[in-house]
């Protein structure tokens, strides 16, 4: 990393947790760089706590249906959380809905953009990507299970232009210092400090917020939070396409969610429900 950058560290990360949560509460790793966070989570021994892996520079993230998320330094935050869970996979429908609003509800109140949800687990601001999140399992035995939570957030504007996304930066919240710098090589050293501050803050606090909403899932499951994330949804009673997993494809109107989180499509006056290992849908423009 350069002089210009300015690294997330154990240490800034460990105070800015211990301000909000019991410090016996997580484990928390910080790595200057890793293919993946949730990959490193996996090949860790299970821990009856919140296991937390921060990385500066991912190399080989990945998204839904094997997608990539390339991160280069100071371009996202990523991190991933592994937690243990009294549920089975059967019961985490719509677990990954959950986080999407967890991390909505610390993001969206720090910028003036309209921010929405997109099943299953995609954050827009503007209808651009703002944040990804993949969510794994990790069994323990017949059971026992870890949750594996990834989450990357894009927090300045990115090189490549593969798909619609937005930043944190392009949205006035600037947290490593890149906003006004967008063509400069310079940035202070107070500058750089004040950053990783932010950096820190923000991370503390998206994890906190995560954990929270795991333990009212863990309670209450999703159809608690079913009309919360309706009122949200960007793409509800629209047009869509949706894309099946065996390559097929097929119209209709995107009505809602059932009880557990799976998306319900009105064809031909008829109403199917598809989970998010099924299918994959876009918005048709009318």
């Amino acid at each position: 990393m350069t002089s210009n950058q300015s690294q997330i560290t154990q240490s800034t990360v460990q105070q800015a947790l211990r301000e909000r949560l019991p410090v016996d509460s997580f484990q928390l790793t910080v790595l200057e760089s890793v293919d993946s966070t949730n990959s490193w989570l996996q090949s860790q021994s299970a821990i009856n706590k919140a296991n937390i892996c921060i990385a500066n520079h991912q190399t080989a993230g990945r998204g839904r249906f094997g997608k990539q998320w390339d991160s280069e330094p100071n371009e996202s935050i990523c991190f991933s959380l592994r937690i243990p869970t009294t549920k089975s996979v059967d019961q985490l429908m719509g677990f990954s809905l959950i986080i999407a609003l967890a991390v909505k509800a610390v993001i969206a109140p720090k910028i003036s953009s309209d921010v929405q949800l997109k099943w299953p687990n995609d954050i827009l601001a503007n209808g651009k990507k703002l944040c990804g999140i993949l969510i794994e399992t990790n069994t323990l035995s017949t059971e026992s299970l870890d949750l594996i939570i990834g989450i990357g957030i894009n927090v300045s504007p990115r090189g490549s232009e593969e798909y619609q996304a937005t930043s944190l930066a392009e949205l006035g919240l600037d947290i490593v210092g890149k906003a006004n710098h967008l063509n400069q090589n310079v940035i202070s050293h107070s500058r750089r400090s004040q950053s990783l501050t932010d950096q820190c803050e923000l991370i503390s606090e998206l994890i906190s917020k995560v954990i929270e909403y795991t333990q009212r899932y863990e309670s209450d499951g999703f159809d608690r939070f079913r009309s919360e994330w309706l009122a949200q949804d960007r793409w509800l009673g629209c047009q869509v396409e949706i894309s099946h997993s065996n390559g097929t494809s097929e119209q209709g109107i995107y009505i809602g969610l059932d009880a557990i989180g799976q998306v319900q499509i009105e064809i031909d006056d008829t109403i199917k429900t598809f989970n998010s290992g099924e299918i994959s849908f876009r918005q048709v423009q009318q």
